[in-house]
């Protein structure tokens, strides 16, 4: 796939390469992204830019068990809604 039209296919590969915490970073501003962009708050473009700040901005993160990715999932999810709220996307 061209990484032009899907920058989100190159952002999934770098956090599975980068440390057990990106996945976590990267699924819930995935998912909050999407529901922005359903609700009409952000472009289809505004997703993988999301993605990429939140990607950009997590400090790696050692996640042992659930407690601490359901942790990790939260921050991020209030992270992602705030700079949606802050930002034009």
């Amino acid at each position: 796939p061209d990484p032009l039209r899907f920058p989100c296919l190159n952002l999934a590969r770098e956090a599975l390469s980068a440390s057990s915490s990106h996945p976590v970073v990267l699924n819930a501003a995935n998912e909050i992204a999407v529901q922005a962009f359903l609700d009409g708050r952000i472009s289809f473009p505004g997703i993988a830019r999301l993605i990429e700040l939140m990607l950009a901005n997590h400090s790696l993160t050692c996640v042992h068990d659930l407690e601490d990715i359901l942790d990790l999932d939260a921050q991020t999810r209030t992270r992602s809604e705030e700079a949606i709220g802050k930002g034009e996307w």
